[in-house]
């Protein structure tokens, strides 16, 4: 079995997009995402995801 980064990728992912959509993301560093194709990231811990009802 070979083994792939894609999982953690798409479970990263996954968190960048419910953080932009709640909007818990610093502002886009340019410089950083040309390098590393990074546009946005979280600034705040895990908890601050999930949904509360």
């Amino acid at each position: 079995m070979r083994a792939s980064d894609h999982a953690l990728d798409a479970v990263v992912g996954a968190l960048v997009a419910r953080a932009v959509a709640l909007g818990r993301t610093a502002p886009p560093d340019t410089r950083m995402a040309a390098r590393e194709g990074w546009i946005h990231y979280p600034t705040g811990p895990l908890r601050d995801l999930v949904a509360t009802d």
